[in-house]
């Protein structure tokens, strides 16, 4: 080889250039599977949170009733005691008739009895009855001819300057008063209104005897003696009435048809749709939430896939 070769070769090989090996570029499919999984894991974070800030809403409170607060319990007042006093002594009769009374005078003492009215004073002397012994009757022959007020006087025993106190009204078929005996004078008003006939008792009397001292309240018992005014039955009115004959027998009715009762219609069942008014319901934050973090797992796994797949 000449030197002019060698030179031509040398040449040659200065002037061939180096190849340079280029680092492969790197594909994009890398970022958009790096975006996926920090999308992933972004939407699992933030679901997260919601998670834990969301409370289950509570109801509207309703306002608290206030219980009326109670007035004072007044201090109680003494009452001051009123004792029981005499009637008036008048007797209003309503209609013509024979005036009687029944009457019971402890049994043993006779009594005396005063009426006055616009004709004048009449004084009866009842006799006594025998002790232990049911009410006894006195028929006065003292005959009213229409509606008379007479004045009521009476006494114990035959002294007449002895006016018994006075007379008050039964309460519940009963005498006594002011804290001193009571009497029942029941089998008295039913002995008096069988012996009546019909007619009517005009007043049912209590009396209290007789007293010197008007302040003395051991008078005011009016359980001494009791005298029932009333009228002396006429031939009339004891007459036993006849019997009216019998009445026909009614028609009994025929009874109605009885009509069918129509079913009673069954209600069909409703679906109860869930309360709004207080914001979104429980159950819809959960599908929210399950909803939201489907998804970012779905963009996890496929990020994940991808890094696999390099």
């Amino acid at each position: 080889m000449t030197d002019q070769d060698a030179k031509d070769i040398n040449n040659m090989m200065s002037a061939t250039s180096d190849v340079t090996v280029s680092s492969p570029k790197k594909s994009k499919f890398v970022w958009i599977i790096l975006l996926c999984v920090a999308v992933g894991i972004a939407l699992g974070i933030f679901v997260y949170q919601k998670s834990l800030q969301t409370t289950v809403p509570s109801p509207t409170p309703r306002p608290a009733v206030v219980a009326p607060i109670p007035s004072p319990i007044p201090s109680p007042v003494i009452p001051e005691v009123n004792l029981v006093q005499p009637e008036p002594k008048t007797v209003s009769f309503p209609k013509a008739g024979e005036i009687r009374v029944y009457y019971e005078a402890n049994g043993w003492l006779p009594l005396g009895i005063e009426l006055t009215d616009s004709a004048g004073v009449r004084d009866l002397s009842v006799p006594a009855g025998n002790p232990n012994t049911q009410m006894k009757i006195f028929d006065t022959g003292y005959h009213l001819t229409g509606p008379t007020t007479i004045s009521i006087e009476s006494f114990l025993g035959t002294d007449s300057s002895l006016m018994s106190i006075g007379w008050a009204k039964p309460v519940a078929n009963k005498c006594g008063f002011n804290g001193f005996g009571i009497v029942d004078i029941t089998p008295d008003i039913t002995f008096a209104t069988a012996q009546a006939k019909g007619e009517p008792l005009v007043s049912v009397q209590c009396w209290g005897d007789y007293s010197s001292t008007p302040t003395d309240t051991s008078a005011l018992d009016f359980n001494d003696y009791t005298m029932i005014w009333s009228y002396k039955p006429s031939a009339v009115a004891s007459a036993v009435p006849s019997t009216s004959p019998a009445a026909s027998a009614s028609v009994i009715p025929s009874p109605s048809p009885l009509v069918a009762a129509s079913p009673t219609p069954t209600p069909s069942p409703r679906v109860t749709m869930p309360d709004t008014t207080d914001g979104t319901p429980v159950t819809g934050i959960f599908e929210v939430t399950v909803g939201t973090v489907s998804l970012g797992l779905i963009l996890l796994v496929i990020g994940l896939f991808g890094l696999l797949a390099l």
